[in-house]
């Protein structure tokens, strides 16, 4: 038992290590300029914080009162030279390849996330039921829409799955 506890351990710090490294490669989703009302917004090296999963506030780590902690919400990373996204979904650290493509529409770019690898940490139910929901709406989602400081994930009928801002 206490041999398979510290495995588990050891290969969630590796994976960890990994992730920490990858969220610091951020790219940006679109080579075009920003700045320009009719160009996407650069997501290169940004934290992109969830703020609406579902037609729902984002629960940040602070549960019972305390202040929301934008920090421990859940945040995407993308980088676009190795293809991947990394982040967190709250409570456990997430990575995982995607594939883009444009669509007509400024701002507007078709993704399709691949599997997610995710750490197994577990936390407060309202916390895992959210993380679970987010997971969720990465795989289902199609589209990324940009628009100033905010990011849509949609899916295929074109609802809003998630919103997310820049965490400064």
């Amino acid at each position: 038992m206490a041999r398979c506890q510290a495995l588990t351990f050891i290969a969630t710090v590796v994976i960890s290590l990994a992730f920490t490294g990858a969220c610091h490669r951020g790219d940006r989703i679109s080579d075009e300029t920003p700045g320009d009302a009719s160009s996407p917004v650069s997501i290169r090296g940004t934290k992109w914080v969830l703020i609406d999963l579902g037609g729902q506030g984002a629960l940040g780590g602070a549960l019972g009162g305390a202040e929301d902690n934008l920090a421990a919400r859940p945040h995407l990373q993308f980088d676009a030279r190795e293809k991947r996204v990394s982040g967190s979904t709250g409570i456990n650290r997430l990575s995982g390849p995607y594939e883009q493509s444009s669509v007509p529409g400024a701002g507007n770019v078709a993704v399709k996330f691949g599997p997610m690898v995710t750490t197994k940490m577990a936390g407060p139910p309202e916390l895992m039921n959210q993380e679970s929901e987010f997971l969720k709406a990465l795989d289902a989602t199609v589209l990324i829409e940009t628009h100033e400081n905010s990011l849509t994930l949609r899916d295929a009928a074109g609802n809003a799955l998630a919103r997310f801002e820049i965490m400064e």
